[in-house]
């Protein structure tokens, strides 16, 4: 990979950066970031928010919602991290292979 090529990659996960963001944990592995302003949001929208319960699939009802999300926060120079290795496609156990040579 050229230095203008990882410059590129650079760019653009920090075009993406406007500031820190919010991770939302819904579990099994379903994990979903969003800018900060944007998780501000979604935390309102979640005083609205009912389950489409199908536990009996041929009577389906609408219940309080039982469980939110977990919340963390990923700063932006995480964000960046990992977006870079993604779009360079280099992934944790190669890194730590790499590192131990």
């Amino acid at each position: 990979m050229t230095k203008a090529e990882l410059i590129a990659i650079q760019k653009e996960a920090k075009a993406k950066v406007i500031s820190n963001y919010v991770k939302f944990d819904f579990g099994y592995n379903n994990e979903i970031i969003f800018p900060f302003s944007a998780a501000k949001l979604v935390l309102e929208a979640f005083e609205f928010a009912e389950t489409y319960n199908t536990d009996d699939y041929s009577n389906p009802t609408i219940t309080p919602i039982e469980k939110k999300p977990e919340i963390s926060f990923l700063s932006r120079e995480q964000y960046v991290e990992l977006k870079v290795k993604h779009l360079l496609g280099v992934n944790e156990a190669e890194e730590n292979l790499n590192d131990q040579t």
